[in-house]
């Protein structure tokens, strides 16, 4: 993964605020739940005819991952499969050049919708840790929604990472003038990439 493509999937992580799409709610009640998970997968071997709300990997197909994954936020374990899937991108990964310049040693809190938060340390321009749950004394939290973070995972493009940012589908806050200075330098640098 180039340090671009990096700093820009960092960047997504930090910036949405919550959007509570309806995605998954199969049978529009206004909650998950596995009579949800068996309508998306009905959809998913073509006994119902498909519908965009089943499409929660937002890969423009209904599949029986779609179904198993609202299955898992029917049940609350949707963050950790989230998690599990941004640790296994970015771990151990190295932020080089201006990136990582940019980047330093942070400490960022990525909220997720109302319930999934998880913590990304970067020390000297390398990812040491994605963990889910609080991270302890943030230098940046980026807020996004469910949506946005697997259309970003699911295409690895930094064109979608660019829209997010611009539609405020990701926000980032910080309280460091630094690190205020580091996202103006990060926003404008996405301008002209």
């Amino acid at each position: 993964m180039s340090p671009l493509r990096l700093l820009l999937l960092l960047l997504l992580l930090l910036l949405l605020p919550p959007a509570y799409a309806s995605k998954g709610d199969c049978d529009a009640d206004g909650k998950l739940s596995s009579a949800d998970a068996l309508l998306a997968l009905k959809m998913a071997v073509g006994e119902l005819a498909t519908k965009s709300c089943a499409d929660v990997d937002a890969d423009n197909r209904v599949t029986s991952n779609d179904a198993a994954e609202i299955l898992l936020l029917a049940v609350g374990g949707r963050c950790q499969t989230l998690v599990d899937r941004v640790k296994g991108a970015a771990e151990g990964a190295e932020v080089e050049g201006f990136a990582g310049s940019l980047l330093g040693d942070q400490r960022i809190a990525v909220e997720v919708g109302e319930d999934c938060s998880f913590g990304i340390v970067v020390d000297g321009g390398k990812i040491v840790s994605i963990t889910q749950g609080e991270v302890k004394n943030p230098t940046l939290t980026a807020s996004t929604d469910y949506e946005t973070l697997e259309t970003l995972l699911a295409s690895g493009s930094t064109e979608e990472l660019k829209k997010a940012l611009e539609t405020g589908k990701i926000r980032l806050r910080t309280e460091s003038i630094l690190n205020r200075f580091r996202l103006g330098i990060a926003k404008l640098a996405m301008r002209f990439t």
